[in-house]
């Protein structure tokens, strides 16, 4: 298993590549859809953290401070590296890094019902949001307003989901 790190300035010119990739893999199930991949010098100019995995990366998660509120944005594994557990390792460093931070709770959106979507997140713990809970969250309206900029919900059901974080003492 490789580390999960912080993501470095020599790092961020492979993420764009990284998610572009990844992304290759929706065509299995969502036919030939192309998403424009942010670049890693946007990802880690925005609030939040960025991890790593691999040197070049080859997967990366990239977690959002939304007003004091962690949201899972993206997290990508190049093709020839999934299926070995780098998904959920960057997966699981995020949550803990967001409990060592003092964030009770970390959310992010997915398709419900692609296997790598919706199902993976349920294994690592998040549970889907009700249309009310995720209406309470003070920054639905831009996460909403940013998945229809990109027509993702043309392609399947999109849900919020959650998941609780017990307080750590320690980072990764």
């Amino acid at each position: 298993m490789q580390a999960i790190r912080d993501a470095e300035p020599a790092d961020l010119p492979f993420l764009h590549d990284v998610e572009r990739d990844a992304d290759r893999l929706f065509a299995s199930v969502l036919g030939d859809v192309v998403w424009d991949a942010s670049s890693g010098s946007w990802r880690a100019a925005q609030p939040g953290f960025l991890l790593v995995t691999g040197r070049p990366p080859v997967g990366f998660a990239h977690v959002l401070d939304l007003d004091g509120h962690l949201h899972v944005e993206q997290l990508c594994v190049r093709r020839r590296h999934q299926r070995l557990g780098l998904g959920g390792a960057l997966l699981e460093a995020a949550c803990e890094e967001a409990a060592a931070r003092g964030v009770a709770r970390i959310t992010l959106m997915t398709y419900a019902d692609i296997p790598w979507n919706g199902p993976f997140y349920t294994r690592h713990g998040f549970a889907e949001l009700s249309a009310e809970q995720a209406q309470e969250l003070p920054f639905i309206t831009r996460l909403r307003a940013a998945e229809e900029a990109l027509n993702l919900s043309d392609h399947g059901r999109r849900i919020m989901m959650a998941r609780d974080l017990a307080p750590s003492s320690s980072s990764r």
